[in-house]
């Protein structure tokens, strides 16, 4: 039966860069699907295995999902590579349609157009943008293109203490227990929080939840 899904495609931005001088330099992507995959609450529908050296993909049902995970990886991207020589982050491309079924191995089995929407709505990202999300909509694509627009506005500003404080939220952590895991205050987990500009990309996803799951 046909339903629709988010897929999700992305890879390492300036990555030859950080190849260069990060060692392993795979490992934080590793670790940042894997956080992925703990926190997609079964709506990952499919392995997300890396691809190309630096490239990603997965499909996420309902497609809302799709979003929030992009900005999970983001988040634990930049947490994981702290340390080393920063990178500039991840480029992410959710699209949203209809398949007639799921793939069970990897998602770049299928020829469904949502696939091929993804990978062209990743080639299409600005070098000073980080996330894009096209639907069948043209409405639904305006108003998601001024939400990312924003967002992007946040993310390229993150520091990685920023992003382990929100990923800490994802998590479902309060404050004080955030801030007993990284080891620092409640008032300061509040301001890593505020910095990052979290509670207005809890509004941007739940706004995105409304006009995604409705397609």
């Amino acid at each position: 039966m046909a339903q629709t899904v988010a897929v999700l495609t992305g890879d390492v931005v300036a990555s030859s860069e950080y190849v260069r001088s990060a060692g392993d330099s795979l490992e934080p992507l590793r670790r940042s699907l894997e956080d992925v995959k703990n926190l997609s609450n079964d709506s990952l529908r499919t392995p997300m295995p890396i691809f190309r050296g630096d490239s990603f993909q997965g499909v996420f049902s309902p497609p809302s999902a799709g979003l929030r995970a992009a900005i999970v990886l983001y988040a634990s991207f930049l947490h994981h590579a702290a340390g080393k020589r920063r990178p500039s982050g991840l480029r992410i491309a959710v699209a949203v349609g209809r398949v007639d079924r799921v793939p069970r191995g990897s998602p770049g089995e299928s020829t469904d157009e949502v696939f091929r929407l993804s990978g062209e709505t990743l080639d299409r990202i600005p070098r000073n943008r980080r996330l894009m999300v096209r639907t069948p909509d043209e409405k639904v694509n305006a108003g998601m293109a001024m939400g990312c627009a924003l967002v992007d506005e946040l993310l390229l500003r993150w520091t990685p203490t920023q992003a382990e404080a929100v990923l800490w939220m994802f998590r479902g952590k309060t404050q004080a227990e955030a801030a007993e895991r990284i080891g620092i205050t409640q008032p300061s987990v509040w301001q890593r929080l505020r910095g990052a500009g979290w509670e207005a990309i809890s509004v941007f996803l739940e706004r995105s939840r409304e006009l995604l799951d409705d397609l």
